[in-house]
This record gives C-alpha cells, sequence and structure tokens, in this order.
C-alpha cells in the first residue's frame, strides 16, 4: 500500500475488529517513544487526532502544536479525514473505509 497506520490503544482495538492493521503508539502519559516523538522524529506524515476527555485535550495541544511545527497535515474530525482518502491507490480505499 506505501503506507501504514499508527494509533493509540483504544483505536488500535477498534482497527483491529474491523481487520485493519495497524502499530500502537503511545499517548503522551503513557511514556516515551509517543506520538509528539514520531511526529518530531518525521514518522508521521498525517494526523488524524478526535481527542475527547481531559487528558486527550491536553495531549491534543502538544501534538497539534509539534504537527504544525512539522508541517504535517492535522486533521481533528472523521469527516475531514474522508476527503484525503480520495488520494489514495484502490488498494489502499478498500482498507480506508
Amino acid at each position: 500500500m506505501g503506507f501504514a497506520l499508527r494509533a493509540t490503544e483504544g483505536t488500535c482495538s477498534c482497527l483491529a475488529a474491523a481487520g485493519i492493521k495497524a502499530d500502537k503508539i503511545l499517548k503522551l502519559q503513557e511514556g516515551r517513544p509517543n506520538i509528539v516523538d514520531a511526529i518530531s522524529d518525521g514518522e508521521i506524515q498525517l494526523v488524524i487526532n478526535t481527542p475527547s476527555g481531559k487528558a486527550s485535550k491536553q495531549d491534543d495541544s502538544y501534538i497539534r502544536k509539534t504537527a504544525v511545527r512539522r508541517k504535517v497535515p492535522y486533521i481533528t474530525t472523521l469527516a475531514a479525514g474522508w476527503p484525503p482518502r480520495k488520494g489514495l491507490p484502490r488498494s489502499a480505499k478498500d482498507v480506508v473505509k
């Protein structure tokens, strides 16, 4: 496909239940290396983050700031996550439904 998915534990579980493989990545409060480290190191090319809860919103601030600094596209709603899908190869579209 040419790309890999990385997700936090809960999202990994949801994706796995749908038959989609994703590699687990840590949230900020879970230790290092975490999502901010991966963005800073150039390992992430697109962020889709839908924070809920107080801790998630705090993480969101750091993730968003890092993404903006590194010029990584940052999407905060699932609805906004669908348009980039149009640019994916057909085989990738079958995975990202």
